[in-house]
């Protein structure tokens, strides 16, 4: 969906009025029973574009509602490739313990495949839990209010840097894809004792050289 909507906003489309259409058409979608099964449902919907085509077709699917063996393939053979090309493995497990201590975790590069792999592979390695908040691929510079979100966000944003205007909230951590870096902008809470503001993982250094090999491997994908 997101090169679709591209391609229509570079036709001259509006692309938050698409990114509306897309939540007007879940909302008109039934609310499943708490014990139910199965992922949300595809929506499609056309948006209008100067030219011959006239419209662009699109069918946005949720993440995480595909095919498990499509995802799971995406995520070995593209999103993690693209993910440990700019980020260290210790960059990546504070990321990811900052995913687990539901922080506003944003992804900051100018380049929209880099942000769109990131995002998806920080998701992914989540697994077996799963991101329960909002998550954004990459971010339109034109829906930036959105970084404000009172809820745990997962997003990339298009820049090298967050717009001037945001105030960073309590809880912010900023991975920059061009310096492999995570800043925490603003811990959650006070670290009396100074320790650090980003959960730790379990024997995370086990962890990292247990992992080692599989990261090499994603690099050399990378190439």
């Amino acid at each position: 969906v997101l090169s679709a909507a591209a391609a229509a906003a570079d036709g001259g489309s509006d692309l938050p009025s698409a990114l509306g259409q897309v939540l007007a058409a879940y909302s008109r979608q039934p609310v499943p029973r708490a014990s139910g099964q199965g992922a949300p449902p595809p929506v499609r919907f056309s948006i209008p574009v100067p030219g011959p085509a006239a419209a662009i077709d699109i069918e946005y699917l949720l993440p995480g509602a595909g095919p498990p063996e499509e995802e799971e393939a995406a995520l070995q053979r593209w999103c993690l490739p693209v993910l440990f090309g700019r980020f260290g493995l210790g960059t990546v497990l504070r990321a990811l313990g900052a995913a687990l201590q539901e922080m506003h975790l944003v992804v900051l590069a100018e380049d929209l495949q880099t942000l769109s792999g990131c995002v998806l592979g920080l998701g992914g390695l989540l697994a077996p839990a799963r991101w329960a908040g909002v998550t954004f691929v990459a971010l339109p510079r034109d829906l930036a209010g959105y970084l404000e979100s009172p809820v745990p966000i997962l997003l990339g944003y298009q820049g090298s840097a967050l717009p001037r205007w945001f105030r960073p909230q309590q809880g912010l951590a900023v991975l920059r894809a061009d310096g492999d870096c995570l800043e925490v902008v603003h811990p959650r809470s006070p670290r009396p004792s100074g320790g650090p503001a980003v959960l730790h993982l379990p024997q995370a250094g086990r962890l990292a050289a247990a992992l080692g090999p599989a990261v090499e491997g994603a690099r050399a994908a990378a190439g």
